[in-house]
């Protein structure tokens, strides 16, 4: 030992002692720990940070509002619409945990972000140090993965699932190959709850599912090929799928449509037969392994088997409970799970595979019953969930081409698609050899067959060769199968990214391997600036070739041929640096460093693209990722509503009235509303009646008219859509659109313009391949759906940012005080009972020309028939639907010239027909429910109320649900029928009493419209006066009208216990009425008539009885002159 080293070792200071050493040393020693500790902080950063700023997207408002009402104990019932019920049930939970509000209602999904980022890590023994990192970066940056981990959507939860469910399969299967029995049953356990978890989220685990165990069969059955077999195989397979992408490609150059394969007729029975040729190949290709290998292979997949298996029986089960009618069309799905079983458990431990299964079971069965509470859930879960997504891919919702996800992945995931890509056909052209490690062809060389290190290992490392084949057909299956079923979504393309990240991981690994070690030999002979040259190289070629040179000699173009002179010496001198540190660095190193660069650019890309789509665009609907997306609108809307709320009533307790256009995402934000009025799209004045109306556009124009003049509008954007120019895309239009133009003019002007467009079509692209940007303005978006806020000004008015004009100088006080009299009944008729002479709540009234009363008995369902002096004639009828049986009759009408009695059978939906004496004549009527339309269903009736004869004994119905007056000959034939909903003259919402004046004018009780309307004995609209009451929407609050021999029109108050009184222009003569049970009060009037001499009967229900008073305007005035 020399002098100088022996004094070096001497001085040297231990590590201990030395903290900057012994750091650097834990550093070292701790690589991988410290990058996994980074990657999970800039997880949770990147999942978490602002979840809550983002408007509420439409099926986030569902995932979330069922979520709070498992939470708030109203239940929850799965339904296959809305996938499983794992995301229901897991979001209630954090709801319990740290409350309901938007920032909770996607923390479940951002966790299960940050576990999908850490999750690569259990793939190490496949991947490698190196590419498991890399697949975790990956994650991290994904653009589609980073912004679905903070949206509340299923696909996150089904895709962490799915890696466990993969590292556990191939964990299981290294434990069987080392015969660890221990840990095999330790990943079957696993393995069975993240394949039944993954039932639990969404149905596309079935694909998931099927991926899986098609591919270990496949390897399986290639096991038992010769290594010449295995060849000619992988040749004749690589072939058929060049030949099959080459046909796409020409079929589809001169089509301008969609891809010329049609789509199945039905998806359901192509599937069907799918399976039931798979389990037949299945056992052909079983049946010629050699009995040990068979028997191994069924070890290998039955966690699969079993789990597809169990829930095909479920399905069986689930047949038995549904429609008996389409049990026969799936006959044949009830032999699948049979013949998968049984093959599968022929050969397998069943005590293990007992407890896999009871895992499965418990797990399943107790989220899709909610905990026990839904037993229709095992149904729905099984056979309804796979039904409902079958169907759904004949709807093909969104309508989207067949290349929709090819144009998605190279839009957003640059580095996974490019590299996935890449790595994938770099795989198939030098590595993909499966054959067994003792017939394989050793190279020696790591570099050129990074595999053979693998393949010369013992047996438990050959799934480091299987593992890339897999990872390439998960995702040659993923894209294909996704890319051919009908619904198409952004949210899916994760399913597309994920496979593709690992295929990019393994290639990255696998080259970047090589580098290892040699970071002093790259240092030493260039290679940093090797790196540096070869992106400055590429900005140089771009900048020569966008310059055209030698034009002319005009000064521009001088200038121009400078640049490119400039431009072209600046690429000579970097080529001549390229190729100098190139022969220094050597091809193998060269490249890999190429390889780096391109691999850190595309990072750079990818993590800028999600950075863009997650924290800077996450409102704007200029990104391909989102579809129905929450506009900010929704946010902006919402916080003017609480703001309002706050400042004038307190908390959020101010009434919000919204329809069917805006409930969803409206829905989750009005859950802590509890004064909000939902509408539909049947608006009424009662229901609107609100500070605040929410309408969409199509119910606009049934809003307005009630809301006048009132209101302060406010247009915001609800959902919206990305644009779609990408639709009907061929190579043809392509080529013509960004390259080449087509049928180019003869003259320079026309070509110059040709090639105008081109540039402009590429620069537009650009912009939106690059910046994410449209030349469409947001204000002109097409692809959107608005709604309308209705703000009250004397709300407004109230807030001093909100100032609409001056405030009224005093409120108005109530218009019908001021004419009120009090009018004593000459006498009181009935009581509360059943018996002769006695009502129970009865409803309407009626006076012959005959001079007797005709009573509607409502309560007692019966017509009682009275003289003017009070005393039982006769009655008839009882409860029921029969002839001459009734279910609360609202309405009865007299034809004393042809002996007849009309009376309405409300709830029997119905007409009945008697003589003077009580016998049935006939009925018409039925129920139907028209939803204020006026051109259907003549002669059927919602619940007709009040009836009235015309003078040649035509006879009108008041059609109250259908918001109609119908007219029938004597007979009950139909002959024409007015109104249909709505608040224009001569439309109507919830007419319930109609009434002739002596001239003829017909006058109707338009009750949810506030307002009487005065119509011609043709039904043409004459004039209307608003009714300053009748703001209820009760069961009871039914008004009747009635017009006295001076054409005086009086209107019965229920709920208000008065009667008012107009002339027969609208002004307002005289009320009287109070609530009470003496001779001047009310309890619910309702149904009047007037005899001979003009007295007036009225109806006094909740009293059960009738009052009689003397006439009432010649009551009024008699009293007034006694005061004076």
């Amino acid at each position: 030992m020399s002098s100088q080293t022996t004094r070096d070792a001497q001085n040297a200071v231990p590590l201990e002692n030395d903290p900057s050493r012994a750091l650097w040393h834990w550093i070292s020693s701790h690589g991988e720990a410290i990058a996994y500790g980074l990657l999970f902080v800039l997880a949770v950063f990147t999942r978490f940070y602002d979840l809550e700023s983002r408007a509420i997207s439409h099926d986030e408002s569902l995932h979330m509002l069922y979520s709070y009402k498992l939470y708030n104990g109203e239940g929850y019932r799965h339904d296959p619409m809305m996938h499983g019920p794992f995301l229901f049930e897991l979001h209630a939970l954090l709801f319990f945990l740290f409350g309901h509000n938007n920032y909770v209602g996607r923390v479940g999904v951002a966790l299960f972000g940050v576990a999908l980022v850490m999750l690569p890590y259990w793939f190490r023994p496949w991947l490698g140090r190196l590419g498991a990192l890399i697949a975790s970066t990956m994650i991290l940056i994904s653009p589609v993965i980073t912004h679905y981990s903070r949206h509340l959507r299923h696909d996150i939860f089904n895709e962490v699932f799915t890696l466990i469910m993969y590292f556990t399969l191939f964990h299981y299967l290294t434990a069987w190959q080392r015969g660890d029995f221990v840990r095999m049953r330790r990943w079957l356990y696993i393995g069975a709850a993240a394949v039944t978890l993954s039932l639990t989220v969404m149905e596309i685990a079935y694909i998931h599912g099927f991926i899986g165990l098609t591919f270990i069969l496949a390897i399986t059955w290639i096991e038992n090929l010769s290594l010449a077999q295995r060849r000619r195989l992988f040749w004749i397979g690589s072939a058929i799928l060049m030949g099959v992408g080459v046909i796409v490609l020409w079929l589809t150059f001169d089509n301008a449509g969609p891809l010329p394969l049609e789509q199945p007729p039905n998806l359901a029975r192509q599937v069907v037969g799918a399976l039931q040729q798979l389990v037949g190949g299945f056992g052909g290709a079983a049946s010629t392994l050699p009995q040990d290998n068979m028997r191994a292979a069924w070890k290998v997949i039955h966690v699969f088997v079993l789990a597809i298996g169990l829930f095909f029986a479920a399905t069986t089960l689930a047949l038995s409970v549904t429609d008996r009618a389409v049990v026969s069309e799936k006959q044949r799905v009830q032999l699948l799970p049979v013949r998968l079983m049984s093959e599968a458990l022929r050969s397998l431990p069943l005590r293990e595979v007992g407890i896999a299964v009871l895992v499965g079971v418990i797990i399943f069965v107790t989220l899709y019953t909610t905990f026990f509470t839904n037993p229709y859930g095992l149904v729905s879960g099984t056979w309804g969930a796979i039904y409902y997504w079958l169907s759904q891919q004949d709807v093909q919702r969104g309508g989207q081409p067949w290349y929709y996800y090819l144009m998605l992945l190279p839009l957003y995931e640059f580095l996974p698609f490019f590299i996935g890509v890449a790595g994938g056909i770099w795989y198939l052209i030098h590595r993909l050899r499966i054959t067994r490690p003792s017939e394989l062809e050793r190279t020696g060389s790591v570099e050129v067959k990074p595999s053979a290190q693998a393949l010369s290992q013992p047996a438990e490392h050959v799934l480091e060769v299987y593992f890339p084949a897999f990872v390439l057909y998960w995702v040659i299956d993923a894209i294909f199968i996704y890319s051919w079923a009908g619904e198409k979504m952004p949210w899916l393309t994760t399913h597309m990214s994920l496979p593709l990240i690992f295929m990019a991981a393994w290639t990255c690994g696998r080259v970047l391997a090589g580098l290892q070690g040699r970071w002093r030999t790259l240092w030493e002979r260039g290679g940093v600036l090797f790196a540096l040259l070869l992106p400055l190289t590429v900005l140089a070629l771009v900048a020569l070739l966008s310059v055209q040179p030698f034009r002319s000699y005009s000064l521009f173009d001088l200038r121009d041929t400078g640049q490119w002179l400039g431009s072209l010496v600046v690429v000579g001198l970097l080529v001549y640096g390229l190729i100098h540190y190139g022969r220094r660095l050597g091809r193998f190193l060269a490249t890999r460093i190429a390889f780096l660069v391109v691999l850190i650019v595309l990072a750079i890309f990818t993590a800028r693209s999600s950075w863009l789509v997650s924290f800077i665009n996450y409102d704007d609907v200029s990104e391909y990722l989102f579809y129905a997306h929450g506009a900010p609108d929704v946010t902006l809307a919402m916080r003017q509503i609480e703001d309002i709320s706050r400042r004038t009533v307190g908390d959020k307790l101010i009434k919000v009235a919204y329809d069917n256009e805006s409930t969803w995402p409206l829905e989750w934000y009005f859950r802590e509303y509890p004064n909000r009025a939902y509408y539909g799209e049947s608006p009424s004045r009662q229901q609107l009646e609100a500070p605040i109306v929410i309408v969409g556009p199509s119910n606009e124009s049934k809003v307005t008219p009630y809301l006048g003049d009132n209101y302060v509008r406010f247009n915001y954007r609800l959902v919206w859509w990305p644009l779609e120019t990408y639709k009907g895309q061929t190579p043809k239009k392509i080529w013509h659109t960004y390259f080449v133009p087509a049928n180019l003019p003869d003259d320079p002007a026309g070509r110059q313009t040709a090639w105008n467009e081109v540039f402009e079509n590429r620069k537009e692209l650009w912009e939106v391949f690059f910046y994410h940007r449209h030349k469409t303005p947001k204000n002109q978006w097409p692809y959107v759906h608005r709604f309308y806020m209705y703000v009250r000004k004397d709300v407004l008015n109230q807030l001093w940012d909100y100032h609409t004009g001056p405030a009224p100088a005093e409120m108005p006080t109530e218009p019908y005080a001021v004419k009120h009299r009090e009018i004593r009944a000459k006498r009181s008729i009935g009581g509360q009972g059943n018996g002769p002479g006695r009502f129970m709540t009865p409803r309407a009234i009626t006076v012959g020309a005959d001079g007797l009363w005709y009573v509607a008995d409502s309560g007692n369902n019966r017509i009682q028939v009275l003289d003017a002096q009070g005393n039982v004639v006769r009655s008839w009828g009882s409860s029921g639907n029969q002839p001459a049986q009734f279910q609360e009759p609202w309405g009865i009408a007299v034809n004393t010239e042809l002996g007849r009695v009309y009376v309405s059978d409300t709830w029997n939906h119905r007409i009945q027909v008697f003589d003077l004496e009580g016998t049935f004549l006939f009925a018409w009527g039925y129920f139907v429910d028209t939803g204020g339309q006026i051109d259907r269903d003549p002669g059927g009736f919602w619940g007709p109320r009040d009836i009235a004869i015309d003078e040649t004994g035509n006879v009108y119905v008041a059609d109250t649900g259908n918001k109609r007056i119908q007219k029938f000959t004597a007979d009950g034939e139909f002959v024409a029928q007015w109104g249909g909903a709505g608040i224009l003259p001569g439309r109507f919402d919830e007419p319930t009493s109609l009434a002739f004046a002596p001239d003829g004018t017909i006058y109707v009780a338009d009750t949810w419209n506030r307002r009487i309307q005065a119509f011609s004995a043709d039904m043409n609209p004459l004039r209307q006066w608003a009714i300053e009451s009748w703001e209820s929407t009760s069961v009871v609050n039914k008004p009747y009208v009635r017009v006295d021999r001076a054409g005086n029109v009086y209107a019965s108050d229920p709920e208000r216990y008065r009667i008012l009184v107009f002339d027969a222009q609208g002004a307002f003569l005289l009320s009287f009425g109070q609530y009470g049970a003496d001779m001047a009060s009310f309890a619910l009037p309702l149904g009047m008539a007037f005899e001979a001499d003009g007295d007036l009967l009225v109806v006094d229900s909740d009293n059960h009885r009738l009052l009689e008073f003397p006439p009432p305007l010649e009551a009024a005035g008699s009293k007034e002159q006694g005061e004076k």
